[in-house]
Order: C-alpha cells, then sequence, then structure tokens
C-alpha cells in the first residue's frame, strides 16, 4: 500500500506534483470517500449535493481538477454518497479503486460511518493507494491525536484505520505553542514520532518508507 498524506485538496502545485505524478497515474480509478461532514451542513441527498454534487457542489471542482491534471479520466472518478449508497455498493467501489481518495473534515465522525458502513476491513485489504487530507490523513494512523481547535475542546488520542503504525501527524501545522504542546505531548503518551505538516506540506508513505514533500517538520 501507498499513502498519501496532505492537507489541501491542491496535489496539482508545483511543490507536489512532481512527486507524486510517478504514483498517481492517468489510468486509475479513483473513489472519493466524503464521510468527515459535519452533521449540520450535510443531512440529506440534497445537502450532500450542494457540496458534492458535479453540477453545483461547492467541493467538486475543488476535489476533482487536480485529479485531472494527472491524466485521469473524469469518468473514472467515482464518489461514495453515504444518503445514497447502499453498503453493498460502497465496498465494490473501494475493490474496484485504485485509489482511496479520504476528504478533509471530522476524522472521528468519519470513523464512525466507515464502521457504519463496515468499509473498515475493505479498506485495510486494498492494496493500492490511499490518499487523504487533514482528517482524512489522521484517520490512515492506528492512533491519531487531536489538537484543540474549534472542532475539538481538549486534547485526545483517537484510533484510526491503522493503516500507518510507526508515526502520528500534526495538521495545519503554523507552529503555535498549543500545537507544539500537543505534538510532544502525543509523543509522551504514544512513544511515536510525529510529521508536523504546514499547509504546503504532505507525505508519501511507499511500503513503509517515508518521503516528505514541502514544508514537513518532524519530531520524535
Amino acid at each position: 500500500m501507498i499513502n498519501i498524506l496532505g492537507n489541501q485538496y491542491q496535489i496539482d502545485e508545483k511543490w507536489c506534483f512532481s512527486a507524486l505524478k510517478k504514483y498517481i497515474l492517468p489510468s486509475h480509478k479513483v473513489v472519493i470517500i466524503p464521510f468527515s461532514f459535519y452533521d449540520q451542513s450535510i443531512h440529506s441527498v440534497e445537502t450532500w449535493q450542494e457540496a458534492y454534487g458535479k453540477i453545483d457542489g461547492r467541493y467538486y471542482s475543488e476535489i476533482v481538477n487536480p485529479l485531472l491534471s494527472y491524466g485521469i479520466n473524469e469518468a473514472s472518478i467515482h464518489w461514495v454518497n453515504y444518503f445514497e449508497d447502499t453498503k453493498a455498493e460502497a465496498k465494490r467501489k473501494i475493490e474496484e479503486a485504485d485509489i482511496l481518495y479520504f476528504t478533509g473534515g471530522l476524522p472521528d465522525k468519519m470513523m464512525d460511518r466507515l464502521i457504519e458502513f463496515n468499509l473498515i476491513d475493505a479498506i485495510r485489504e486494498h492494496s493500492g493507494i490511499v490518499i487523504g487530507f487533514s482528517a482524512g490523513a489522521m484517520i490512515q494512523m492506528g492512533t491519531y491525536h487531536v489538537t484543540p481547535d474549534e472542532d475539538y475542546e481538549s486534547f485526545g488520542f483517537y484510533r484510526g484505520l491503522g493503516l500507518i503504525d510507526t508515526f502520528d501527524i500534526e495538521v495545519h501545522f503554523e507552529h503555535t505553542r498549543l500545537q507544539l504542546d500537543c505534538i510532544h505531548k502525543a509523543i509522551e503518551e504514544s512513544g511515536l514520532p510525529v510529521y508536523a505538516m504546514e499547509e504546503n506540506g504532505a507525505l508519501i508513505v511507499d511500503h513503509g518508507k517515508v518521503t516528505t514533500m514541502g514544508k514537513v517538520h518532524y519530531y520524535g
């Protein structure tokens, strides 16, 4: 398995494109799994379409257009729709994809919904590429920490997918005292090093080998 961890969807930018184009190929089929949404903003078929639908979804182009830059056909990009897909349909899309793509948002909500859809085993058995941004990067860990922000009141550890178990990450890193304190707390309590990724920072984990792109800082 190859894991790509980042903050922002703009993977077509110069600082990362040359490294990623070795992995993201025109022939690839992609399934986007946007399960990290906020209940108050996405709670129905209609609100899901307003967020991710092709016609007027506010996140559609932001997510899809960078993938098109790699030569991927738009017809090869599929979505798991929480409100319309059955569990069987969601599993089939994952099994047929070369790339699993996890969006940003709330990591614990994403894990809850993946469990609800019985998708954990299918994801863990995937042998291709797993791409995740912010929350979608965090859940790839065996255990990830959360630094307090507008969504989470306190520091805490949460269970992830267990695709990576040799380190932890700090997303949207801005060198704040709070972030640094939480990084050191995470290291002390988990015993794992932390890669802190600034907005233009990402990681490639190729069968365990870590390559950094852009602005990434290592704390161990």
